[in-house]
């Protein structure tokens, strides 16, 4: 895991993960507790993660790299 965010969407919580597949692929892996909601996951492209954590910086933690 590289990245994670935790934030409230309609008053409920959410929280997704995102994972290095490849040299610029990646996968968000996600959960939230709406009623209707629930586990959801989707590719990103490296310019599409770079959106997804510049939105909201305050919700994003970063990961650092095992050495």
């Amino acid at each position: 895991m590289i990245a994670m965010k935790v934030f409230e969407r309609n008053g409920h919580r959410c929280l997704e993960k995102v994972w290095r597949i490849g040299p610029e692929s990646f996968e968000l892996v996600g959960h939230t507790a709406e009623p209707y909601g629930g586990p959801y996951v989707r590719d990103l492209t490296l310019w599409e993660l770079l959106r997804w954590a510049t939105a909201c910086p305050e919700q994003v933690t970063l990961i650092p790299a095992d050495k």
